[in-house]
């Protein structure tokens, strides 16, 4: 059994729900079954409703890389989207947050594993839409614990995107998209979209607070 220690990171939390060290070895050998996860998902929620990302030195350079965007969705969303083949992409998730880290002090990702844990709930923890999702979450913790040592030294930064309400966030009004569309020579029928993502974006840094 693991001495329990005070959650200060999102590896504490894994490590302390789960009640072992998050080593590659030990989840070979003992993937995380369903009732850990029931209590994974809620540890990660009442971690990330209080979290801040800690301020940054003024020199560093630390951008937030959004999954969302296709040419980086393979930063553990695949994992999320591609349940049933996980084999084709294990290791990409870390392999792509390195290559960022050659250009930067630290990266802020927002993490894929809560959308897998959304399934994960006192009672319904056995049905097929959360079995189905058990191998994708087993190798994502295992990526997790490949960057366990980032994690903890504060230079890569999982959060949880916040729960907002639709109204919460800004659309992009009929002038900006007027003048959007005279700026751009792609015409075509994604201008809106990319503005909305924009906005949206924004929306989501000051979120977390990005300093």
């Amino acid at each position: 059994m693991m001495e329990t220690k005070l959650s200060t990171n999102f590896i504490d939390v894994i490590e302390n729900t789960i009640g072992r060290p998050l080593l590659k070895k030990e989840l070979l050998k003992r993937p995380v079954g369903s009732k850990e996860l029931v209590n994974l998902g809620m540890a990660l929620n009442d971690f990330n409703n209080q979290y801040k990302l800690p301020i940054k030195k003024e020199t560093d350079l630390r951008p937030s890389i959004s999954p969302r965007l296709d040419t980086i969705y393979d930063l553990g969303f695949n994992y999320v989207s591609r349940i049933h083949d996980v084999s084709q992409f294990q290791g990409a998730f870390t392999g792509e947050l390195k290559k960022y880290l050659l250009y930067c002090h630290g990266l802020v990702i927002e993490d894929p594993l809560v959308y897998l844990l959304d399934y994960f709930r006192p009672g319904s923890s056995n049905n097929q839409h959360a079995l189905a999702r058990l191998p994708a979450i087993n190798s994502l913790l295992l990526e997790y614990s490949d960057i366990s040592d980032l994690i903890r030294s504060g230079i890569v930064f999982p959060v949880s995107e916040p729960q907002c309400s639709d109204n919460e966030v800004p659309y992009p009004e009929d002038c900006l998209l007027k003048e959007l569309s005279k700026r751009i020579i792609d015409k075509n029928d994604t201008i809106p979209q990319l503005a909305a993502f924009v906005l949206r974006e924004q929306f989501r840094k000051n979120s977390f607070i990005i300093i």
